[in-house]
């Protein structure tokens, strides 16, 4: 059987949409003909984790986990917060106001290109230089956010010749928080070489959306689109009895600013304001990490008794 080398920063216990696609990638891949080998961070922060997941990486996996440097980890010790995760995207970014925060984010925009996990590629490149002296893999799959994970494959691609699946589950350049750091226009015009570089010299970009794939398709030598699925089995856990006879409208996942839907919250306040039945049996649910200014959006149509909050929950649960 064909062996691939994974390259994911994001692991078990990490949580998140984007650690279950590489492990359900990892899972099938045998089924379709190919051993996946991992490699991936032993010490880094995540914004949320779930041991849960770890369930799903089989026994035949072979994981290596390396050392990386952590500029998250070291910014929550300067401000006292050891052991705390990270924020998600752009979750609490937009909330910065001290004079440390101010610095920390510009440095984060121009002295960490194209991402603050890059501290990661030198230890994933020596790892794999060592399995590749033992053992031969068919090809790499690299995989981001964080998109500096794929100049891992760029080198390895360029030094071995191995072919190589870049895996974008979001965009680079254009990702909508990219907007609010205080980025440089060299630092703009640098990240954009760095992403032309990874688009078009893997051999195979896939990505998450049809829109994803407008975005690179002019720039990739080969591109495909593999939406994010489900696993079938992850649907036979046994059902929870309802914790209430409200009618609930439910959020499970990130909510990030720019998935922030005031029209949606306004109908609901006016709907409350013209039905009393109504405004006593609804109730808005917000399951997972969501941004503060999404939840001042929903309290300023005084709709806070309705909202329920549980942050994140493991996946089965969700």
């Amino acid at each position: 059987m064909p062996k691939v080398l994974v390259f994911t920063y994001h692991w078990p216990p990490a949580a998140g949409p984007g650690v279950q696609r590489m492990l359900k990638f990892c899972k099938f891949l045998p089924s379709f003909g190919w051993e996946p080998t991992v490699i991936t961070v032993k010490n880094a922060a995540f914004s949320s984790l779930d041991d849960s997941l770890a369930d799903d990486v089989s026994e035949s996996i072979v994981v290596h986990k390396t050392k990386t440097f952590e500029p998250f980890a070291l910014y929550n010790l300067l401000k006292g917060k050891k052991g705390k995760h990270v924020p998600m995207g752009l979750i609490g970014l937009q909330n910065s106001k001290s004079l440390f925060q101010r610095i920390s984010i510009y440095l984060r925009a121009n002295y960490f290109i194209p991402d603050a996990r890059k501290g990661w590629n030198k230890y994933a490149i020596a790892k794999a230089d060592e399995l590749f002296k033992k053992e031969k893999f068919d090809a790499i799959i690299t995989t981001g956010p964080p998109h500096s994970t794929h100049l891992i494959g760029l080198h390895l691609n360029k030094k071995y010749g191995i072919p190589w699946v870049a895996d974008l589950r979001d965009p680079w350049t254009n990702v909508y928080y990219n907007k609010f750091f205080p980025r440089t226009e060299n630092t703009c015009k640098k990240d954009k070489k760095l992403e032309d570089s990874v688009v078009q010299n893997a051999d195979l970009v896939t990505v998450v959306s049809d829109g994803l794939k407008d975005e690179f398709q002019s720039r990739a030598k080969n591109i495909a689109v593999i939406y994010n699925g489900y696993d079938d089995e992850d649907l036979h856990a046994e059902q929870q009895e309802k914790t209430t006879e409200k009618f609930t409208l439910a959020y499970v996942g990130n909510l990030k600013p720019n998935q922030n839907v005031p029209a949606l919250w306004e109908v609901i306040r006016a709907a409350a304001a013209e039905n009393e039945e109504f405004a006593s049996n609804f109730q808005l649910n917000f399951t997972g990490n969501a941004d503060d200014s999404v939840v001042e959006s929903v309290q300023q149509q005084q709709l806070q008794e309705m909202l329920t909050r549980k942050g994140y929950v493991p996946h089965k649960e969700a």
